[in-house]
């Protein structure tokens, strides 16, 4: 009896996170800056269209890719890891601001961070500053 409560209990919860999920990402897709959605393992598990254009890749192509690659491709793998995980691992509310490097465009981007979630549940959300013109990114 225990078993089946627990069971019908973790299906409701497992749903109503799926939902929420979706909605994010229905949100994050209508948005004009470039968001990725990374998890634990530092693989990118969503990227919404203005993302998928500054990369000139679809969706895709972008996902199941780790996070470094794209954001940190001049960083020695190892290193690139260990700031990845100091950026998810970080407890800080406010959404820190920091630079990444990608192969394209500007080399030095600036993006927001947020991290949503817990243990293997956690996730990144990466949002990508552009300019007021909406079509070139901020580098400094």
């Amino acid at each position: 009896m225990v078993l089946c409560v627990m069971a019908v209990y973790l299906s409701n919860s497992r749903e109503e996170s799926e939902k929420s999920l979706h909605h994010i990402q229905s949100i994050l897709g209508k948005l004009p800056a470039p968001v990725v959605i990374s998890d634990a393992g530092g693989y990118i598990v969503y990227a919404n269209e203005a993302l998928c254009s500054f990369f000139n890749k679809p969706a895709h192509e972008l996902i199941g890719k780790r996070y470094f690659e794209l954001f940190m491709s001049n960083i020695e793998e190892g290193k690139a890891t260990r700031y990845y995980i100091e950026l998810f691992a970080s407890e800080d509310q406010n959404a820190p601001e920091v630079e990444l490097l990608t192969s394209v465009g500007p080399k030095s981007i600036k993006a927001t961070l947020t991290c949503l979630g817990t243990g293997v549940h956690r996730s990144m959300i990466t949002v990508l500053q552009v300019s007021n013109t909406g079509t070139s990114l901020v580098s400094s």
